[in-house]
């Protein structure tokens, strides 16, 4: 059997196309690997990856709220922008991993431009108390001032009970149901 120079050169072409569809597919399976494990940890591996959750009006400030994650944190928050636009963040929750648990937060606004900020966590029912305006926050990390990132260096631990401010049922409102599904 006497093969032509056609056949030869189609023959090499399928076997090429045969060697580009191998890789292909094994690029393919890595690539959908790397998009489940992303997704698994609420953003590409060991990438950033801010989560906005939505957004208040407190007085003059826009705050919106968000979960964070880094390499290897993962942080619930809110942020709002100084008079120079700057951002300003106030972490509330933080966790030494990227698996951030299912949360709904209900915030709540005063006549006097205040904000509670309350979460369906167990033993966690109030979150944070901001004044707008104001570049400090009561949190479970106690009353700290804004951070400059969204996840501080220490953005763990915190927790117990606190002397929050009273929340006056005949003076707020809830303006806002934020839900989070989680990320674990």
């Amino acid at each position: 059997m006497k093969l032509s120079k056609r056949n030869v050169i189609i023959g090499l072409l399928v076997l090429l196309g045969l060697a580009v569809l191998a890789l292909t597919a094994n690029f393919v399976v890595d690539l959908d690997r790397y998009i489940q494990a992303g997704a698994k940890s609420g953003g590409w591996p060991n990438e950033p990856l801010n989560v906005p959750l939505g957004s208040v009006q407190v007085g003059a400030d826009a705050v919106q709220f968000y979960v964070d994650f880094a390499s290897d944190t993962a942080v619930l928050g809110f942020s709002t922008k100084d008079q120079a636009g700057r951002p300003r963040y106030f972490p509330m929750r933080g966790l030494p991993s990227r698996d951030m648990p299912a949360v709904t937060l209900d915030v709540f606004l005063s006549d006097t431009n205040e904000m509670w900020v309350l979460s369906s966590w167990p033993g966690e029912k109030v979150l944070a108390y901001y004044q707008a305006g104001s570049d400090r926050c009561l949190t479970h990390f106690g009353d700290n001032a804004f951070v400059q990132t969204p996840t501080p260096e220490n953005s763990f631990g915190g927790g117990g009970e606190r002397d929050w401010p009273v929340m006056n049922p005949a003076r707020v409102k809830k303006v806002a149901t934020i839900v989070y599904p989680g990320s674990g």
